[in-house]
Protein backbone atom coordinates (compact mmCIF):
# COMPACT_ATOMS: atom_id res chain seq x y z
CA UNK A 1 0.00 0.00 0.00
CA UNK A 2 1.23 3.48 -0.98
CA UNK A 3 1.82 5.90 2.20
CA UNK A 4 0.31 9.49 1.19
CA UNK A 5 2.49 12.29 1.55
CA UNK A 6 2.41 14.15 5.14
CA UNK A 7 0.42 17.30 4.63
CA UNK A 8 3.74 20.45 4.31
CA UNK A 9 1.13 22.03 7.35
CA UNK A 10 1.42 18.98 9.60
CA UNK A 11 4.96 20.36 9.76
CA UNK A 12 4.57 24.33 10.15
CA UNK A 13 6.27 25.47 13.48
CA UNK A 14 4.56 29.01 15.14
CA UNK A 15 7.90 31.23 14.70
CA UNK A 16 8.86 32.71 18.19
CA UNK A 17 7.71 36.25 19.00
CA UNK A 18 8.33 36.00 22.99
CA UNK A 19 11.13 38.69 22.80
CA UNK A 20 9.52 42.55 21.88
CA UNK A 21 11.76 44.43 24.02
CA UNK A 22 14.49 45.56 20.84
CA UNK A 23 14.21 46.93 17.46
CA UNK A 24 14.98 43.04 15.90
CA UNK A 25 13.01 41.29 18.33
CA UNK A 26 9.53 43.74 17.50
CA UNK A 27 10.23 44.00 13.43
CA UNK A 28 10.24 39.92 13.62
CA UNK A 29 7.29 39.91 15.75
CA UNK A 30 5.44 42.63 13.27
CA UNK A 31 6.21 40.81 10.74
CA UNK A 32 5.29 37.02 11.12
CA UNK A 33 2.72 37.72 13.75
CA UNK A 34 0.24 36.07 11.63
CA UNK A 35 2.87 33.47 10.10
CA UNK A 36 1.44 30.57 11.43
CA UNK A 37 -1.67 28.23 10.12
CA UNK A 38 -2.89 25.49 11.96
CA UNK A 39 -3.40 22.07 10.35
CA UNK A 40 -7.13 21.87 8.70
CA UNK A 41 -9.25 19.75 10.34
CA UNK A 42 -9.74 16.39 8.70
CA UNK A 43 -12.79 14.02 9.05
CA UNK A 44 -12.78 11.13 11.98
CA UNK A 45 -13.24 8.63 9.05
CA UNK A 46 -9.91 10.62 7.71
CA UNK A 47 -8.28 10.35 10.49
CA UNK A 48 -8.77 6.61 10.82
CA UNK A 49 -7.56 5.64 7.12
CA UNK A 50 -4.06 8.03 8.46
CA UNK A 51 -1.01 5.20 8.86
CA UNK A 52 0.01 5.08 12.41
CA UNK A 53 2.67 6.99 12.61
CA UNK A 54 0.68 9.70 10.20
CA UNK A 55 -2.03 9.93 12.92
CA UNK A 56 0.87 10.62 15.55
CA UNK A 57 2.35 13.55 13.98
CA UNK A 58 -1.23 14.68 12.98
CA UNK A 59 -2.20 14.47 16.92
CA UNK A 60 1.24 16.01 17.51
CA UNK A 61 0.48 19.05 15.07
CA UNK A 62 -2.89 19.87 16.62
CA UNK A 63 -1.78 20.44 19.89
CA UNK A 64 1.07 23.40 18.85
CA UNK A 65 -2.50 24.21 16.77
CA UNK A 66 -4.41 24.16 20.22
CA UNK A 67 -1.76 26.05 22.29
CA UNK A 68 -1.64 28.80 19.66
CA UNK A 69 -5.29 29.45 18.99
CA UNK A 70 -5.98 32.45 16.73
CA UNK A 71 -6.59 36.34 18.69
CA UNK A 72 -10.14 37.00 18.13
CA UNK A 73 -11.33 40.82 18.28
CA UNK A 74 -13.92 41.33 21.55
CA UNK A 75 -16.37 44.43 21.42
CA UNK A 76 -14.16 46.01 24.26
CA UNK A 77 -11.23 45.42 22.61
CA UNK A 78 -12.53 47.17 18.89
CA UNK A 79 -13.58 50.16 20.72
CA UNK A 80 -10.65 50.21 22.44
CA UNK A 81 -8.69 49.90 19.00
CA UNK A 82 -10.65 52.63 17.39
CA UNK A 83 -9.93 55.14 19.98
CA UNK A 84 -6.33 55.01 20.30
CA UNK A 85 -6.06 54.63 16.36
CA UNK A 86 -8.21 58.42 16.36
CA UNK A 87 -5.48 59.81 19.12
CA UNK A 88 -2.44 58.02 17.10
CA UNK A 89 -3.41 59.45 14.22
CA UNK A 90 -3.70 62.98 15.27
CA UNK A 91 -1.02 62.94 17.34
CA UNK A 92 1.67 61.32 14.33
CA UNK A 93 0.04 64.06 11.86
CA UNK A 94 0.72 67.06 14.14
CA UNK A 95 4.19 68.40 13.05
CA UNK A 96 3.81 71.71 15.70
CA UNK A 97 5.96 71.33 18.70
CA UNK A 98 4.67 70.18 21.97
CA UNK A 99 2.98 67.36 24.15
CA UNK A 100 1.15 64.82 22.42
CA UNK A 101 -1.76 63.43 24.22
CA UNK A 102 -1.15 60.25 25.97
CA UNK A 103 -2.98 56.82 26.67
CA UNK A 104 -3.33 54.49 29.32
CA UNK A 105 -5.17 51.10 28.83
CA UNK A 106 -6.11 49.77 31.96
CA UNK A 107 -7.57 46.11 33.01
CA UNK A 108 -7.40 43.53 35.02
CA UNK A 109 -5.27 40.51 34.67
CA UNK A 110 -6.32 38.30 32.26
CA UNK A 111 -7.91 40.73 30.26
CA UNK A 112 -5.92 41.07 27.55
CA UNK A 113 -4.53 44.38 27.36
CA UNK A 114 -1.02 43.76 26.45
CA UNK A 115 -2.19 41.25 23.69
CA UNK A 116 -4.56 44.13 22.22
CA UNK A 117 -2.18 46.63 22.45
CA UNK A 118 0.83 44.67 21.01
CA UNK A 119 -1.56 44.65 18.07
CA UNK A 120 -2.29 48.07 18.02
CA UNK A 121 1.53 49.06 17.85
CA UNK A 122 2.07 46.54 15.02
CA UNK A 123 -0.67 48.02 12.99
CA UNK A 124 0.34 51.52 13.31
CA UNK A 125 3.73 50.33 12.56
CA UNK A 126 2.73 48.66 9.33
CA UNK A 127 0.58 51.58 8.65
CA UNK A 128 3.12 53.95 9.10
CA UNK A 129 5.48 52.55 7.23
CA UNK A 130 2.82 52.23 4.20
CA UNK A 131 2.33 55.56 4.36
CA UNK A 132 5.75 56.57 4.23
CA UNK A 133 5.82 55.24 0.71
CA UNK A 134 3.54 58.20 -0.47
CA UNK A 135 4.73 60.87 2.13
CA UNK A 136 8.62 60.29 2.25
CA UNK A 137 8.31 63.56 4.47
CA UNK A 138 7.05 60.60 7.59
CA UNK A 139 10.29 59.32 7.59
CA UNK A 140 12.68 62.19 6.81
CA UNK A 141 16.21 62.67 6.89
CA UNK A 142 16.90 59.65 8.79
CA UNK A 143 19.38 57.13 8.66
CA UNK A 144 17.34 54.47 11.08
CA UNK A 145 13.67 54.86 11.28
CA UNK A 146 12.64 52.92 14.37
CA UNK A 147 8.34 53.84 14.54
CA UNK A 148 7.41 52.33 17.54
CA UNK A 149 9.50 51.33 20.87
CA UNK A 150 8.29 48.57 23.40
CA UNK A 151 10.16 48.78 26.78
CA UNK A 152 8.77 46.77 29.90
CA UNK A 153 8.91 49.13 32.81
CA UNK A 154 10.98 47.22 35.53
CA UNK A 155 10.36 46.82 39.28
CA UNK A 156 11.31 49.33 41.82
CA UNK A 157 11.73 52.11 38.54
CA UNK A 158 14.25 54.65 38.44
CA UNK A 159 14.81 57.05 35.68
CA UNK A 160 18.19 55.56 35.31
CA UNK A 161 16.64 51.93 35.06
CA UNK A 162 14.10 53.14 33.08
CA UNK A 163 16.52 55.41 30.40
CA UNK A 164 18.56 52.18 30.19
CA UNK A 165 15.82 49.91 28.99
CA UNK A 166 14.48 51.96 26.42
CA UNK A 167 17.91 52.48 25.28
CA UNK A 168 18.52 49.20 25.28
CA UNK A 169 15.69 48.40 22.83
CA UNK A 170 16.86 50.64 20.34
CA UNK A 171 20.76 48.86 20.72
CA UNK A 172 22.30 51.67 22.47
CA UNK A 173 24.48 50.43 25.39
CA UNK A 174 25.43 53.46 27.70
CA UNK A 175 28.51 53.31 29.82
CA UNK A 176 27.90 51.70 33.20
CA UNK A 177 29.23 55.17 34.31
CA UNK A 178 26.97 57.58 32.62
CA UNK A 179 25.35 59.83 34.40
CA UNK A 180 20.92 60.90 34.92
CA UNK A 181 20.93 63.49 33.23
CA UNK A 182 23.50 62.02 30.14
CA UNK A 183 20.47 59.38 29.83
CA UNK A 184 18.05 61.34 30.00
CA UNK A 185 19.13 63.84 27.26
CA UNK A 186 20.41 60.63 25.24
CA UNK A 187 16.88 58.63 25.59
CA UNK A 188 15.31 62.24 24.10
CA UNK A 189 17.81 62.44 21.50
CA UNK A 190 17.20 59.07 19.86
CA UNK A 191 13.39 58.83 20.30
CA UNK A 192 13.70 62.28 18.00
CA UNK A 193 16.72 60.85 15.97
CA UNK A 194 14.47 57.92 14.90
CA UNK A 195 11.24 59.20 14.16
CA UNK A 196 9.54 56.91 17.09
CA UNK A 197 5.95 57.95 17.14
CA UNK A 198 4.73 55.74 20.11
CA UNK A 199 6.35 54.11 22.98
CA UNK A 200 4.43 51.86 24.84
CA UNK A 201 5.63 51.04 28.72
CA UNK A 202 3.98 48.02 29.48
CA UNK A 203 3.16 47.57 33.14
CA UNK A 204 3.41 51.35 33.97
CA UNK A 205 1.37 50.76 37.51
CA UNK A 206 4.51 49.01 38.83
CA UNK A 207 5.08 53.10 39.57
CA UNK A 208 4.49 52.89 42.75
CA UNK A 209 3.73 57.52 43.30
CA UNK A 210 4.10 56.88 47.22
CA UNK A 211 7.80 56.37 46.29
CA UNK A 212 10.03 59.87 45.45
CA UNK A 213 11.84 57.73 42.48
CA UNK A 214 8.96 56.70 41.02
CA UNK A 215 7.47 60.34 40.90
CA UNK A 216 10.40 61.47 39.54
CA UNK A 217 10.01 58.68 36.67
CA UNK A 218 6.56 59.91 36.02
CA UNK A 219 8.11 63.29 35.58
CA UNK A 220 10.54 62.30 32.89
CA UNK A 221 8.01 59.99 31.13
CA UNK A 222 5.48 63.16 30.88
CA UNK A 223 9.01 64.96 29.50
CA UNK A 224 9.32 62.37 26.26
CA UNK A 225 5.19 63.60 25.70
CA UNK A 226 7.02 66.29 23.73
CA UNK A 227 9.84 64.60 21.73
CA UNK A 228 6.87 63.60 19.19
CA UNK A 229 6.27 60.51 20.21
CA UNK A 230 3.32 59.12 21.72
CA UNK A 231 3.35 57.75 25.03
CA UNK A 232 0.73 54.69 25.98
CA UNK A 233 0.73 52.99 29.51
CA UNK A 234 -0.52 49.37 29.85
CA UNK A 235 -1.61 48.22 33.77
CA UNK A 236 -3.87 47.10 35.80
CA UNK A 237 -6.21 49.41 37.06
CA UNK A 238 -4.38 52.54 36.51
CA UNK A 239 -6.91 54.69 37.90
CA UNK A 240 -6.55 53.64 41.26
CA UNK A 241 -2.64 53.37 41.06
CA UNK A 242 -1.99 57.09 41.95
CA UNK A 243 -0.55 57.75 38.43
CA UNK A 244 -3.55 60.11 37.90
CA UNK A 245 -2.87 62.33 41.01
CA UNK A 246 0.85 61.98 41.19
CA UNK A 247 0.82 60.19 44.70
CA UNK A 248 1.58 62.86 47.09
CA UNK A 249 1.64 66.07 44.94
CA UNK A 250 -1.57 67.41 46.53
CA UNK A 251 0.44 67.83 49.46
CA UNK A 252 3.16 69.31 47.86
CA UNK A 253 1.82 71.57 44.80
CA UNK A 254 -1.96 71.46 43.81
CA UNK A 255 -0.75 72.06 40.25
CA UNK A 256 0.42 68.56 39.76
CA UNK A 257 -2.48 66.92 40.48
CA UNK A 258 -3.82 67.88 37.04
CA UNK A 259 -1.27 67.69 34.91
CA UNK A 260 -1.16 63.86 34.05
CA UNK A 261 -4.73 63.72 34.52
CA UNK A 262 -5.09 66.41 31.92
CA UNK A 263 -2.17 64.71 29.24
CA UNK A 264 -3.66 61.44 29.44
CA UNK A 265 -6.81 59.60 28.63
CA UNK A 266 -7.84 56.33 29.99
CA UNK A 267 -9.42 53.56 28.31
CA UNK A 268 -10.82 50.53 30.40
CA UNK A 269 -10.85 47.12 28.69
CA UNK A 270 -13.65 45.10 30.92
CA UNK A 271 -14.59 41.72 30.66
CA UNK A 272 -17.40 39.75 29.22
CA UNK A 273 -20.77 39.57 30.88
CA UNK A 274 -24.37 39.11 30.40
CA UNK A 275 -25.69 42.27 31.69
CA UNK A 276 -27.64 43.16 28.11
CA UNK A 277 -28.98 40.99 25.28
CA UNK A 278 -25.95 43.11 23.02
CA UNK A 279 -23.45 42.03 25.73
CA UNK A 280 -24.58 38.48 25.78
CA UNK A 281 -24.51 37.83 22.53
CA UNK A 282 -21.06 39.11 21.91
CA UNK A 283 -20.14 36.61 24.13
CA UNK A 284 -21.85 34.26 22.09
CA UNK A 285 -20.37 35.17 18.85
CA UNK A 286 -16.69 34.71 21.00
CA UNK A 287 -17.46 31.19 22.09
CA UNK A 288 -18.47 30.32 18.23
CA UNK A 289 -14.98 31.72 17.01
CA UNK A 290 -13.55 29.58 19.33
CA UNK A 291 -15.47 26.95 18.70
CA UNK A 292 -14.65 27.47 14.99
CA UNK A 293 -10.88 27.02 15.76
CA UNK A 294 -10.63 24.07 17.79
CA UNK A 295 -9.08 21.20 16.05
CA UNK A 296 -11.05 18.30 17.31
CA UNK A 297 -12.57 15.33 15.02
CA UNK A 298 -15.64 14.95 17.35
CA UNK A 299 -16.64 18.35 18.01
CA UNK A 300 -20.02 19.52 16.77
CA UNK A 301 -21.55 22.74 16.18
CA UNK A 302 -23.17 24.12 19.94
CA UNK A 303 -20.55 22.14 21.55
CA UNK A 304 -19.71 25.33 23.18
CA UNK A 305 -22.53 27.32 22.46
CA UNK A 306 -25.68 25.57 23.17
CA UNK A 307 -27.76 24.77 25.44
CA UNK A 308 -26.34 26.23 29.23
CA UNK A 309 -23.02 25.93 28.26
CA UNK A 310 -22.65 29.66 27.56
CA UNK A 311 -24.06 30.70 30.97
CA UNK A 312 -22.05 28.15 32.75
CA UNK A 313 -18.49 28.89 30.60
CA UNK A 314 -18.96 32.55 31.48
CA UNK A 315 -19.67 31.87 35.32
CA UNK A 316 -16.59 29.96 35.75
CA UNK A 317 -14.65 32.48 33.79
CA UNK A 318 -16.11 35.23 34.58
CA UNK A 319 -16.00 36.70 31.47
CA UNK A 320 -12.54 36.89 31.21
CA UNK A 321 -10.47 35.71 27.79
CA UNK A 322 -7.47 34.83 29.51
CA UNK A 323 -9.33 32.48 31.54
CA UNK A 324 -11.31 30.99 28.97
CA UNK A 325 -8.58 30.24 26.35
CA UNK A 326 -6.72 28.50 29.13
CA UNK A 327 -9.94 26.34 29.83
CA UNK A 328 -10.45 25.45 26.33
CA UNK A 329 -7.43 24.45 25.52
CA UNK A 330 -6.43 22.64 28.24
CA UNK A 331 -9.45 20.95 28.02
CA UNK A 332 -8.61 20.56 24.19
CA UNK A 333 -5.43 19.06 25.00
CA UNK A 334 -6.91 16.50 27.73
CA UNK A 335 -8.95 15.27 24.76
CA UNK A 336 -6.81 14.65 22.29
CA UNK A 337 -6.72 11.38 20.57
CA UNK A 338 -9.61 9.63 22.54
CA UNK A 339 -11.78 7.73 20.94
CA UNK A 340 -15.58 8.40 21.00
CA UNK A 341 -18.01 5.48 22.72
CA UNK A 342 -21.36 7.40 21.86
CA UNK A 343 -22.41 10.86 21.95
CA UNK A 344 -20.40 14.07 22.59
CA UNK A 345 -17.29 12.17 23.73
CA UNK A 346 -14.45 11.23 22.26
CA UNK A 347 -12.55 14.23 21.26
CA UNK A 348 -15.51 16.42 22.37
CA UNK A 349 -15.91 18.93 25.25
CA UNK A 350 -18.01 18.10 27.93
CA UNK A 351 -19.42 19.16 30.68
CA UNK A 352 -17.52 16.86 32.64
CA UNK A 353 -14.35 17.45 30.78
CA UNK A 354 -14.70 20.93 31.56
CA UNK A 355 -15.32 20.86 35.14
CA UNK A 356 -12.04 18.56 35.36
CA UNK A 357 -9.58 21.56 34.14
CA UNK A 358 -8.73 23.91 37.49
CA UNK A 359 -8.43 27.57 36.74
CA UNK A 360 -6.59 29.93 38.24
CA UNK A 361 -7.39 31.11 41.69
CA UNK A 362 -9.09 33.99 40.91
CA UNK A 363 -11.54 32.23 38.94
CA UNK A 364 -11.91 29.16 41.17
CA UNK A 365 -12.71 31.50 44.06
CA UNK A 366 -15.17 34.20 42.65
CA UNK A 367 -17.38 35.41 45.68
CA UNK A 368 -15.48 34.72 47.98
CA UNK A 369 -14.48 37.18 50.20
CA UNK A 370 -10.71 37.85 49.67
CA UNK A 371 -8.54 37.57 52.81
CA UNK A 372 -7.52 40.44 55.19
CA UNK A 373 -3.70 40.28 54.84
CA UNK A 374 -1.70 40.92 58.32
CA UNK A 375 0.89 43.84 58.32
CA UNK A 376 4.45 42.82 59.06
CA UNK A 377 4.12 43.54 62.63
CA UNK A 378 1.17 41.55 63.20
CA UNK A 379 2.70 38.68 61.11
CA UNK A 380 5.97 39.06 63.25
CA UNK A 381 3.36 38.80 66.73
CA UNK A 382 1.77 35.90 65.18
CA UNK A 383 5.30 34.00 64.68
CA UNK A 384 6.33 34.94 68.00
CA UNK A 385 6.49 32.44 70.87
CA UNK A 386 4.09 33.02 73.49
CA UNK A 387 5.55 34.35 76.79
CA UNK A 388 4.73 31.72 79.17
CA UNK A 389 6.55 32.95 82.74
CA UNK A 390 3.31 33.37 84.76
CA UNK A 391 1.67 30.52 83.26
CA UNK A 392 3.24 28.25 86.03
CA UNK A 393 2.24 28.31 90.05
CA UNK A 394 4.83 30.61 91.03
CA UNK A 395 3.23 33.28 92.31
CA UNK A 396 3.12 37.23 90.36
CA UNK A 397 4.69 40.32 91.52
CA UNK A 398 1.91 42.05 94.14
CA UNK A 399 0.02 38.34 94.44
CA UNK A 400 -0.93 36.10 97.70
Amino acid sequence: MTVPPLPAEWLAEPPILDDISTVDGWQHYVEHRDAYQPPALISRAEYDRLPDGHRSLYDMARGIGIANLPRHDTPMGVATTAAIATTLRLNTDNSAPGVRPGLFVSADAGLGKSTLVREIAAEFDTSLRQKAQFFPGVVGNRDRWIPVAWVNVPPKVTISGLCRDILAFYGDVPRSRTYEPELTARVRQIIVECGTRLLVLDDITRLKMHREADQNAADFIRALMETGATVLGIGVNVEQSGLLYEGQASTRNRRLLTQTRRRFTVHTLGSFTDETSEAFAGWLSHLKAIEEDLPLLDKAPGMLTGDDTPAYLLRRTGGVVGTLTRLVSEASIGVLGQRPSGPRTGEYLSREVLDSIVLDHAAENQGLPEPTALSPKATARRGRARNGAFNGKRARDGAA
